[in-house]
């Protein structure tokens, strides 16, 4: 899982992006909700969580 993150990106990109993606979860803001997603699944192709989390939060609120 981590290995193949680290070889798709720096590990400060890395940080930055979770980072991100924790705020706008955070936030559960509707807008941010398509822009996260589809970026993290162009980023994060090796770790699909990260593209099955955001619409599993959108469809259930």
């Amino acid at each position: 899982m981590s290995s193949a993150d680290d070889c798709t990106l720096p590990k400060s990109v890395r940080l930055r992006e979770e980072k991100i993606f924790r705020e706008l979860l955070a936030s559960k803001r509707k807008i941010s909700t398509p822009f996260f997603s589809i970026r993290y699944k162009s980023n994060f192709l090796a770790d699909a969580r990260l593209g099955i989390v955001p619409p599993k939060k959108k469809s259930a609120a």
